[in-house]
């Protein structure tokens, strides 16, 4: 008589059978001659008490929002220009405007090379010489065409600012010579005087005044007090653009940038009076100061301004485009011929 097979042990064999060797396994660990290992649930109730006890609180933690960080104080200096006696800049000056009616054919260019040298500085205050290096008109009037070079004696000899009508004639007695400002550390002029003998009213609109187009857009007029990113401050500015309009503007000046090493300020610009006169695309303008020289490092520093509006030539005013640039360039190259 074969032996009785127990039924706890058939299906462990059954299961094998299938193939569901897993499952075999764990039927054999439970079978026992006394039958199935009984399961102690108090003690599976107590395990899982106490790792809820742990666990909890650490998830509970996990999804609550980290408390924010404080916020750490916005990092201000106060920007100042650093003079220092025998330092140059080298500024360049340019201006076109040209006639857009057809009746009347105008298109005159006119730039003006300077060294800015400081020759004294007490306190705040800075001494400083402006040399005229060099000038370079270039107007066409009706077909004619006049160049004036200060560097081209031969050409100077044959051609006179005045016979374009568009220049004033003290231009001549320019180049070479100095006037003298007064300049403190936040940029600003406080005094400014042509060289001696120049006495044009127009000249004197366009590089004699304290806020003038040469010198006041080439600095840029400084806070008062520290400033971070972002901090924006105004300055008026009193511009001469072609040879007898002036207009007035506000400039929005705006720290962009601000490390050990330098201060970014960027500039926006609009017209004070809405007059004949009108902004093409408004103006910006940019200036990286190096706080290693204590002023702009050429090329860092441009102004470009576009006007549309009346231009005034040979007693007749008619439409057109006025163009302003100032910027900070590298020292220009010596003519070696004439000593400049």
């Amino acid at each position: 008589m074969a032996a009785r097979v127990p039924e706890r042990m058939r299906t462990v064999a059954d299961a094998a059978d299938d193939g569901l060797a897993s499952r075999a396994r764990a039927a054999t660990i439970t079978a026992s001659p006394k039958g199935p290992m009984p399961i102690n649930r108090q003690l599976v109730r107590v395990v899982l008490a106490s790792l809820s006890t742990m666990l909890l609180p650490a998830l509970a933690a996990a999804q609550e929002p980290k408390p924010a960080e404080p916020k750490q104080p916005e990092a201000k200096q106060l920007l100042r220009y650093t003079w220092k006696e025998t330092n140059k800049v080298y500024l360049l000056y340019e201006t076109r405007w040209v006639c857009t009616d057809p009746a009347t054919s105008l298109d005159a260019k006119l730039q003006i090379w300077i060294e800015l040298k400081i020759t004294k500085v007490k306190g705040d205050i800075a001494d400083a010489t402006a040399t005229y290096l060099r000038v370079l008109a270039d107007s066409t009037v009706a077909g004619n065409q006049v160049v004036y070079d200060s560097q081209d004696k031969d050409r100077n000899k044959k051609s006179r600012l005045s016979q374009a009508n568009t220049f004033p004639d003290a231009l001549h007695e320019l180049a070479g010579k100095s006037g003298t400002l007064k300049i403190d550390t936040r940029g600003q002029i406080t005094a400014n005087k042509l060289p001696k003998g120049i006495t044009d009213p127009q000249i004197a609109a366009l590089l004699g005044s304290e806020s003038g187009p040469v010198f006041g857009l080439a600095l840029v007029s400084l806070p008062k007090e520290p400033v971070g990113v972002g901090h924006k401050w105004p300055t008026p500015w009193t511009l001469a653009v072609g040879p007898s309009a002036t207009v007035k503007l506000d400039v929005v000046n705006e720290l962009t940038a601000l490390d050990a090493k330098q201060a970014v300020c960027n500039q926006q610009v609009a017209l004070t009076d809405k007059g004949d006169l009108a902004l093409v695309d408004g103006a910006k303008s940019t200036g990286i100061l190096d706080f290693a020289n204590g002023f702009f490092a050429p090329g860092s520093r441009k102004v470009d301004l576009a006007f549309r509006g009346p231009v005034s030539a040979m007693g007749v005013t008619a439409a057109g485009n006025i163009a302003v640039s100032v910027s900070i360039i590298e020292p220009p190259p010596v003519d070696k011929k004439k000593g400049k």
